[in-house]
């Protein structure tokens, strides 16, 4: 049974409250579960630490940057892209796939992981995400960017605007992080989504702010070119998904051509595979209006497998 300690840290922590008093007390509570190992992760909310992490990213990153460090040598297939794919790519560690997707992870990031991993020994396919946000959407200049810290500090990817900048604290933040996840008897590393996050959003606004970075000359199409020319020259396949989405959501787009506009320019070496509108996904497999549920992942993930394998 959790401790009253933790069950009220955790009230707070869904809380989320700007009262001096509570932050106080989440602190306090925070400085005593972490010295105790009641909680999983480093939390840098102390007033006296000069760099806070993005906690939700910071997890998230970290157990896919430790999945691919501990099965690089194996692995076959690199599943790569935003939610779309971190909720809807069901990996099966006896087919030596790992999913690399992270919310919100742009197409720059997705090309930049798949060049840390393209010496690989037995790595053969690479799937890359690609959802109607992707020509413009750029993590970096969003109010989430706090999780390109996570990329640089696990990874070694720079910066796009930023440079190699060090975050005051950021370093000494992460090594805490880091060791304290490594301590956690039962931390999973390698592990599906099986409880998806639910956006619960009016198909129109949803398509109408994916819409919004559809429209954004970012030019982040030149990434997905990057990683085709890097799949030819290392001998891989690479294979670009558009996910399916819930019938409300798609309803509310354009048609297919003028929303994969960039996307269909690219030619060498590009293997489109779209589900967009596919009739053999119900809105009964996803749990909002465009991200599937697990059974929808498993259902997805197997039309993949047919066209890859």
């Amino acid at each position: 049974m959790s401790s009253i300690t933790y069950r009220l840290w955790k009230k707070l922590h869904k809380k989320n409250t700007a009262s001096p008093f509570f932050v106080k007390l989440f602190d306090r509570l925070s400085e005593r579960l972490l010295k105790r190992g009641e909680i999983d992760a480093y939390y840098p909310l102390l007033s006296d630490k000069p760099y806070k992490i993005a906690e939700s990213f910071a997890v998230n990153s970290y157990k896919k940057y430790f999945a691919l460090q501990l099965f690089e040598n194996v692995m076959e297939t690199l599943v790569v892209g935003s939610s779309h794919g971190f909720c809807g790519y069901w990996a099966e560690e006896r087919l030596h796939e790992i999913n690399a997707c992270e919310p919100s992870q742009d197409l720059y990031y997705s090309y930049e992981i798949y060049k840390k991993y393209a010496d690989a020994p037995r790595l053969k396919n690479v799937v890359l995400f690609y959802s109607v946000f992707s020509p413009g959407s750029v993590l970096e200049l969003t109010s989430q960017a706090d999780g390109c810290d996570c990329y640089r500090y696990f990874y070694g990817i720079p910066y796009r605007f930023g440079g190699n900048t060090e975050k005051r604290g950021a370093r000494e933040a992460f090594s805490l992080f880091v060791e304290r996840m490594k301590k956690k008897p039962d931390f999973h590393y390698v592990e599906n989504v099986t409880k998806p996050p639910v956006f619960d959003t009016d198909p129109r606004e949803r398509a109408a702010s994916h819409l919004k970075n559809n429209k954004r000359d970012e030019n982040q199409t030149v990434y997905v070119a990057k990683a085709a020319a890097l799949a030819k020259e290392k001998g891989h396949r690479l294979y670009v998904v558009v996910p399916p989405a819930r019938s409300d959501y798609t309803a509310c787009l354009p048609p297919f051509e003028e929303i994969f506009a960039e996307l269909l320019k690219l030619k060498d070496g590009v293997r489109i595979l779209s589900f967009f509108g596919d009739s053999r996904f119900s809105d009964s497999d996803f749990c909002d209006t465009d991200h599937l549920t697990a059974d929808g992942a498993k259902k997805l993930s197997a039309l993949i497998r047919e066209q890859t394998g």
